[in-house]
């Protein structure tokens, strides 16, 4: 599952306000990254699925992505979203193990992630999660 929102604002944030010449596209971007283990071991079972809400002065702009963890446990997801200026936005990250592992969904709520143009991003949200039952 991939989704990323669009924007039509034309604004860009780095520092301080830029105006960008019409027809420009650019991309603002936020890395979460973690470890998943249960009981001490890593976890390659799962589906981690990171959505953030960009405050958009209206309802949000909801950025979702997802990805499993390679065999050390570890993931990334890069969130991403077009023509926005660089914002905190709340995170909520969602651990989806798969069906018969016998092991429990986790939810995060109270994060944020840094979305910037900045390349790498200059802060990187880290969720680490146990899946212990």
């Amino acid at each position: 599952m991939r989704s990323v929102a669009v924007a039509t604002s034309l604004l860009l944030v780095v520092g301080c306000a830029t105006e960008l010449p019409s027809g420009n596209i650019f991309i603002v971007r936020g890395v979460v990254t973690g470890t998943v283990t249960a009981s001490g071991a890593p976890v390659t079972v799962v589906t981690v699925i990171a959505t953030a809400q960009y405050p958009s002065g209206g309802p949000p702009l909801v950025i979702t992505d997802s990805t499993r963890p390679d065999n050390a446990g570890h993931y990334l997801v890069s969130l991403a979203v077009q023509n926005v200026p660089d914002a905190s936005a709340p995170l909520d990250v969602k651990f989806r193990p798969d069906a018969g592992s016998g092991l429990p969904t986790r939810d995060t709520t109270g994060l944020h992630v840094l979305l910037t143009i900045v390349k790498p991003p200059p802060e990187t949200t880290y969720v680490d999660m146990s899946l212990s039952p």
